[in-house]
């Protein structure tokens, strides 16, 4: 009997969900869809930086919003200090 198995409801009309509710569920699958690309993107940034980005986007791609958003926080965190870093330390030196 399907009522044993927790899925009879899906099958009555009156819980499905409204149209209103998938067209906004739809639009939150692509915005996570163009997060994942944006973070999996090559960029200009450390490694450490971008091995973090690969993480947060595969734990994006597998639901574990927690990891992905402790990843975006060392990389906001690593960014920042970046950031605050004098100039003279982040580049090269060049020997004349």
């Amino acid at each position: 009997m399907l009522r044993s198995s927790g899925w009879s409801h899906w099958w009555n009309p009156r819980h499905r969900p409204d149209d209103a509710l998938l067209d906004q569920l739809e639009e939150l699958a692509l915005w996570l869809a163009d997060v994942r690309a944006q973070l999996t993107r090559p960029s200009n940034d450390e490694v450490e930086v971008r091995r973090r980005k690969t993480a947060a986007a595969a734990a994006l791609a597998d639901g574990d919003f927690e990891t992905a958003m402790e990843a975006l926080r060392h990389i906001r965190r690593e960014l920042r200090e970046t950031a605050a870093r004098p100039k003279s330390a982040c580049r090269k030196t060049r020997w004349r």
